[in-house]
């Protein structure tokens, strides 16, 4: 069993990130259970863009501080989530009707609705760290990336794939369940738990209301969720926890 939950370890890592780690090949059941380990990729991530954040504020100032950390998140995951978010509001800004969306979303060249969501997305996380001082957002970042990597396991747990068959939510979503989305929200818990004080919870409060909404949202015009939506999940649901915890840092002060 130790085996195989360190391939599944690694491969978290090697799907989620472009970090340059080994990862065995593995099969549709052991690629679910590394869903379990996404909160620990998305924390280990979220800390590399908060350490360059810390390093180069002193030198340049906050604001290319978080320039930066932008940039080095989008080179960290490859740009993944945001590819699937473009995908999603292009499908599902274009057209109304189901099969029309899912083939939009097929297609690789992006529209208008998919650029400006991708701009409001890199607009409303440059103002909302810009809001956050170097400390907390060196201990806020590993929170937030950890919950936003939850989002996708729990839509996929709970939403059927609106493509049988084809596609990670197929391959993958159909072998993740209640188990999975169990453990993935208890490492995020532990997570969130030891690096923030316990009033930071509201970073899960807002991640997971985002989560909810969206698989509303996929489960109403879809009839479930594809990888385009994960990826668009994740996006969501990290604004979502941002905001949250800038709220919370208010409402205390």
């Amino acid at each position: 069993m130790s085996a195989s939950l360190s391939s599944a370890f690694l491969g978290a890592f090697s799907f989620l990130s472009r970090l340059p780690l080994r990862s065995p090949e593995l099969d549709a059941k052991g690629l679910a259970l590394s869903t379990v380990f996404y909160p620990i990729v998305g924390a280990t991530l979220g800390g590399c863009v908060g350490g360059l954040m810390w390093l180069v504020q002193p030198w340049f100032g906050w604001p290319m501080a978080v320039w930066c950390g932008i940039g080095l998140g989008a080179l960290l995951t490859g740009a993944l989530h945001e590819d699937g978010l473009a995908d999603a509001a292009d499908g599902l800004g274009g057209s109304a009707s189901r099969e029309k969306a899912l083939a939009i979303m097929d297609d690789s060249r992006i529209g208008a609705f998919g650029a400006i969501t991708l701009i409001w997305l890199f607009m409303a996380r440059y103002f909302l760290l810009s809001a956050m001082g170097t400390e907390q957002a060196l201990r806020l970042l590993p929170v937030v990336w950890a919950w936003a990597r939850v989002a996708p396991v729990l839509l996929m747990a709970w939403l059927a794939p609106c493509r049988p068959g084809e596609g990670l939510a197929a391959s993958v979503g159909k072998n993740v369940g209640a188990r999975h989305a169990v453990s993935a929200l208890f490492l995020a818990t532990m997570i969130t738990w030891v690096v923030v004080p316990p009033g930071r919870l509201c970073v899960a409060g807002g991640s997971l209301a985002a989560t909810a909404l969206a698989g509303l949202y996929f489960r109403r015009r879809l009839g479930g969720v594809s990888g385009d939506c994960l990826g668009a999940a994740v996006s969501i649901s990290e604004i979502a926890a941002l905001s949250g915890a800038i709220a919370w840092g208010r409402i205390a002060a």
